[in-house]
Order: C-alpha cells, then sequence, then structure tokens
C-alpha cells in the first residue's frame, strides 16, 4: 500500500509539471516567433 501511495504522488508530480509544460507551451512559441520577427526585422 506504501508503494502504491508513492506512485501515486509521483504520478500526481508528474501530470502537474506535464500540465504546466502545456499551459506555457503556446507562450514560449508566441515569445519564440515574436523574437524571430523582430529580429528579421532589425537585420
Amino acid at each position: 500500500m506504501i508503494s502504491l501511495s508513492r506512485f501515486n504522488f509521483a504520478a500526481l508530480i508528474y501530470w502537474s509539471q506535464l500540465s504546466y509544460i502545456l499551459l506555457f507551451t503556446p507562450f514560449l512559441l508566441l515569445f519564440y516567433s515574436f523574437c524571430c520577427t523582430q529580429t528579421l526585422h532589425y537585420s
């Protein structure tokens, strides 16, 4: 039972990190594309 709860806790941490990554990926892509367009504009 202890190992099972430990596995559930690890899975909970993993899924929470994955949800954060999925949440922030579009913002990172927007920021990256914005930087690329700015550098292309100034070059």
